[in-house]
């Protein structure tokens, strides 16, 4: 008899051994949870298990039974939805944190009520950061006295960008706008700037078509300078995000640049610099230095003329990962911009779909986890295979090693359920941005331990645990109310990270003596770790009251460039 027969390994059969493997995770997944008592919906996600291990039950028996094997799908779909469920029930939800993503100008909306419409589903999701591109191409998204419009947007009457700016500060979320900044070409997109100022394009003898502003010449940063003045005038912007603030990696060695450093080079020596400058040596270094100024003399300025406006005001810039490589070929020196404050965080570009990937980039990116300024960084789906699986690993990722934020690009390259998938898991609940007053973050997470984490374990837990959880919110409750509520600077950093010091050690104490559970210990410590970052990001930033200046650049060959692009 048919049913008599064994069952045959395939397609479904090997579904449905899969599957069990991932209930196993997720089973353990619960138990970890439970056993930290992590605020989350925990009771959901224990049904939600059981009915992922119903369903997967009755799809094993029917593919058994040999049933159609579209029935046997049925259930397996049905058992992958309640698992996935239970998967983001069992993830933190961080109330602050940065929560970015990128609105490629290709995919925005072209009428207001689309902005409208996009605006409000990202609030949903609990983004509270928007980067619609607004300069891409030489091109603008609105009006200006300084190129042509966007062709995309050229026919719209509507201000769409004053729409999102209005629409997302109604909802308390921020907008900062994405700008090309000495990029002003794409071939095969028209040439609205170079072709209008031809003497600025960074070209040399193998050029065969500029792309790039040169950063050398002072009429370049003047006409950035005043486009960015522009753009921060007419809206009432949060912040803004740079890119494409380098040289082009294509004609690192542009005339204008060879010119004006030959000139200072003569001034300082009495001679000029023989081309080509031998690598690695006394000239060679000194032109690297001379161009990376370029650029970072561009970013002080564009921070000292926005600031001086609005102190508030959030620059930010999209770099490359790995120091060699963003220094030697794109003469991007973001390390020294965050030390002089010109930046208030960076966004480096991490696009992969290895989480171990991620791991060694962040490492590069915080030298070797030593860095105290903010990184968010950036997640890319485009390069990922399963878009919801790895994005919301990364995502989980970045919370177990404390990034105070994640930005993702972008819009065009969302996949369907991602929006939803984070709103179920991540970013369930709403979250303020860490970066404008870092002190207030600090506040804000020491109070969500405090009364969403503890008080719950007070209320519900054993009597040992109670008592000893009791102790620690009292201690936690000093430190909240020595916490300003005000935004001047705040100065007193050390002494913060001590105090907060003192209670993870009391914490583990308790878990030693077995007064306290040992995975509520250690959950404590992780989100006070947490507060310590935020508190070290602000000193980092109330110090850098002085100039910090440069640093030679790492030289010897580049890495394999396969480690570094995006």
């Amino acid at each position: 008899m048919l049913l008599a027969l064994p069952a045959q390994a395939g397609p479904v059969e090997d579904q449905v051994a899969a599957m069990r493997d991932r209930h196993a995770k997720i089973e353990a997944r619960v138990a970890s949870a439970r056993a930290r008592m992590l605020d989350v919906p925990l009771g959901r996600a224990e049904v939600d298990l059981t009915v992922g291990k119903m369903a997967l039950d009755t799809a094993s028996l029917l593919s058994t039974m040999r049933e159609d094997p579209k029935r046997v799908q049925e259930w397996l779909d049905k058992a992958k939805a309640s698992l996935d469920q239970a998967w983001l029930e069992t993830m933190r939800s961080r109330t602050v944190e940065a929560r970015g993503l990128f609105l490629d100008a290709g995919s925005m909306p072209k009428t207001a009520q689309g902005v409208k419409d996009l605006v409000e589903k990202l609030y949903q999701a609990h983004f509270n950061m928007l980067i619609p591109e607004v300069f891409r191409r030489g091109y603008t998204l609105y009006p200006s006295r300084y190129t042509d419009r966007d062709p995309e947007f050229a026919g719209i009457s509507q201000d769409l960008l004053g729409v999102m700016v209005t629409e997302a500060h109604r909802r308390g979320m921020e907008v900062h706008p994405w700008v090309w900044a000495f990029r002003v070409k794409s071939p095969g997109f028209g040439d609205p700037v170079i072709s209008k100022m031809p003497a600025l394009a960074a070209r040399s003898a193998k050029t065969t078509e500029p792309r790039f502003l040169s950063p050398a010449d002072p009429r370049s940063r003047e006409w950035l300078y005043g486009l960015l003045d522009e753009l921060t005038d007419r809206y009432d912007l949060d912040g803004l995000l740079l890119d494409y603030i380098r040289y082009d990696e294509e004609t690192p060695d542009d005339w204008i640049s060879q010119t004006s450093f030959s000139f200072d080079y003569n001034a300082r020596h009495g001679m000029f610099p023989t081309w080509p400058l031998k690598p690695y040596s006394q000239e060679w270094m000194e032109y690297q230095l001379w161009r990376e100024q370029q650029v970072n003399t561009t970013v002080q300025t564009i921070a000292q003329r926005l600031k001086a406006k609005n102190p508030n005001f959030q620059i930010s810039a999209s770099t490359f990962r790995g120091e060699k490589y963003a220094r030697l070929n794109k003469m991007q020196h973001w390390r020294h911009w965050s030390n002089n404050a010109w930046i208030d965080f960076t966004t480096s570009m991490l696009y992969t779909s290895k989480t171990s990937d991620l791991n060694t980039w962040i490492g590069w990116e915080t030298d070797n986890w030593t860095r105290t300024n903010l990184l968010y960084p950036i997640l890319g789906p485009l390069r990922m295979q399963d878009v919801l699986g790895e994005t919301l690993d990364q995502v989980e990722f970045l919370d177990e090693k404390n990034q105070p934020g994640v930005l993702i690009f972008a819009l065009a390259h969302l996949k369907p359920g991602l929006l939803e998938a984070l709103a179920a898991g991540p970013f369930r609940r709403p979250a303020m941005t860490p970066h404008r007053y870092l002190i207030h973050g600090v506040r804000r997470t020491l109070v969500e331990l405090d009364n969403e984490y503890l008080g719950p374990i007070q209320s519900d837990g054993s009597v040992e645990d109670a008592a000893s959880v009791a102790v620690l919110r009292a201690e936690l409750k000093k430190v909240e109310q020595s916490l300003p509520l005000h935004t001047a600077p705040y100065w007193q950093n050390s002494s913060l990270i001590a105090r907060l010091d003192d209670i993870k050690a009391l914490g583990r104490e308790m878990a030693k003596n077995r007064s306290l559970s040992a995975y509520v210990a250690e959950e404590v410590a992780h989100r006070l770790d947490y507060a310590e970052a935020l508190t070290r990001a602000n000193a980092q930033r109330v110090t850098a009251t002085r100039y910090v200046p440069s640093t030679l650049p790492p030289v010897g060959p580049l890495p394999d460039p396969k480690e570094v692009r995006d």
